[in-house]
């Protein structure tokens, strides 16, 4: 008798710990005792963006520039609002950060690499990385990359033409051997064939996103116990580890055994950049670079940290942008009227181009398109632009609170509580777009002159903001713009039945469907 009564006393304590709590002063997701949120939720997940940013409008009406979620164990605190953003990712940087749970969902892909740590590693990575997005690199490696595989892209769908392609699964596959090459030096050449590494790495992507979305409780005992989809994660960790840790052995066997080591050390000396000293020797890659500068500054750095950092940079130069282009001919898909205006302004950018005359005159199926084409359309920024705000490829963060922290209004946001910034929900709110705010207008991207507008990166946090803003926001930006301009010069693209808006719940907002689209060739 008394040992039931201890243990129904102790789950009581236990419930009444875990139990859904509200933050004091702050709108509430509506919910019931205890269980908080929590069906609501449950109610509402594959639709979990939509859903969220209704809330946050509800919020608002009623006077609030912030709301909460209570659920059992967690609270998540939302933000919605530029100032507030702002607040969070700037004012407040060092008391927000990653975090131990965050570290720990994403870590058998991302490890120690930059999107998963804080402080000083994450800083000395930034560092380095940031010479990796320079003018020079962009201008030249970069686009070169970009065009030489926007070729092939245009190539593959030249044979297409006429049927209904996915062209979300190409956009991946393009994306993936771009930054391979941009960060290994090596091209897997997806476009063209299966590579291993590329099935494991989005597998193990998909388990680990599910981790976000699902209470921790739940894979941490399938992966314990490995069973349920948390069992695939050790196979293609294997696969993906192979395959790194031998670009990484085979490039600092050829950085450590050359002479041309000492002829970079010398070239560097003289230069005041010195990225561009070793990257010019030994080649233009993230590995190359860091590898070469630990040897220049007689640093150990470990293959495993070599690793994490590539994987890092490999996620967020594939995905982003593949799901930023798929988004973006979604949209020019279903307004016909801004697919043929941005076409005939490329068109009429590109047709005075030398390359361009005689491209055309030999016939060949794909134009050069430089680097001042493609700023010289303010109308290809807009667009792309309006597509990555409405459905922003990272559509939402979390950040965890060391210690209680004070909000603007007075909210107290206590530490162990969870802090998200949607950008879905940001770059949506009437308040700060307007009324049309949901609707697809790439002219709110330009001035009266027609010049494009900058936006406050808190307004558009698409690329996240403060300290932590994306680092290759310029590299995604021309990837984009090369890849919709030599298509628009070769196709026209038409929605089919089953082309829709419907995304997978994910830490990417991806088309569930693929995107199904009908290439047709421009005379």
């Amino acid at each position: 008798m008394w040992l039931l009564l201890s243990v129904l006393v102790l789950l009581g304590a236990f419930l009444w710990k875990i139990r859904a709590k509200p933050i004091a002063g702050s709108w509430c997701v509506p919910g019931v005792p205890f269980l908080g949120s929590f069906f609501n939720l449950l109610m509402n997940h594959h639709r979990l963006f939509d859903w969220c940013l209704e809330s946050a409008r509800k919020a608002h009406a009623a006077g609030y520039k912030s709301f909460c979620m209570p659920l059992p164990g967690q609270t998540i605190y939302f933000v919605m609002t530029p100032d507030y953003v702002e607040y969070v990712l700037k004012t407040k940087f060092e008391e927000f950060v990653k975090g131990q749970q965050f570290h720990e969902n994403m870590e058998e892909l991302l490890g120690d690499g930059i999107f998963n740590v804080d402080g000083d590693l994450w800083r000395d990575q930034r560092k380095i990385a940031s010479g990796m997005f320079t003018a020079r690199q962009l201008n030249y490696k970069m686009h070169k990359v970009f065009l030489n595989d926007g070729f092939e892209l245009v190539n593959i769908l030249r044979s297409k033409q006429n049927e209904t392609v996915l062209l979300q699964k190409l956009f991946f596959q393009y994306t993936l051997d771009c930054i391979g090459q941009i960060a290994f030096g090596a091209n897997l050449d997806t476009l063209h064939k299966h590579h291993p590494f590329s099935d494991a790495f989005d597998s193990a992507q998909e388990v680990l996103s599910f981790r976000f979305t699902s209470p921790s409780q739940f894979w941490r005992v399938q992966r314990m116990f490995s069973f349920g989809s948390e069992k695939h994660v050790p196979i293609c960790v294997k696969i993906i580890d192979d395959f790194v840790y031998g670009l990484i052995k085979e490039m600092r066997g050829r950085i450590e055994n050359s002479t041309s080591v000492l002829e970079a050390t010398q070239a560097s000396e003289n230069n005041e950049n010195e990225t561009d000293a070793y990257t010019t020797t030994f080649g233009d890659n993230l590995l190359a670079m860091f590898v070469a500068h630990s040897i220049r500054r007689k640093m150990q750095i470990s293959d495993k940290y070599l690793r994490d950092l590539c994987m890092n940079f490999l996620i967020a130069g594939r995905d982003t942008t593949a799901s930023g282009l798929s988004w973006t001919f979604f949209y020019l898909s279903k307004n016909p009227e801004i697919q043929e205006k941005l076409y005939q302004l490329i068109y009429t950018e590109l047709q005075n181009n030398e390359s361009f005359i005689k491209e055309k005159e030999q016939g060949r199926g794909h134009y050069t398109v430089t680097t001042d084409n493609i700023s010289n359309i303010p109308f290809l920024d807009a667009v792309f632009s309006e597509a990555i705000r409405l459905n922003p490829p990272v559509p939402g963060d979390a950040k965890f609170p060391q210690c209680d922290v004070r909000m603007p209004d007075g909210v107290i946001v206590p530490a162990g509580s969870q802090m998200v910034y949607q950008p879905f929900i940001v770059n949506r709110m009437e308040c700060t777009w307007g009324p049309d705010a949901d609707e697809f207008k790439p002219e709110r991207w330009l001035d009266e002159e027609g010049k494009f507008k900058k936006v406050s990166a808190y307004k558009y946090v698409t690329f996240n903001a403060g300290p932590r803003l994306c680092l290759g926001k310029g590299m995604a930006y021309m990837e984009a713009k090369i890849v919709i301009s030599l298509l628009l010069m070769s196709f026209r693209f038409l929605p089919t039945a089953e082309t829709n808006s419907t995304y997978r719940v994910s830490v990417l907002m991806s088309l569930k469907n693929n995107l199904p689209l009908q290439v047709l060739p421009r005379n």
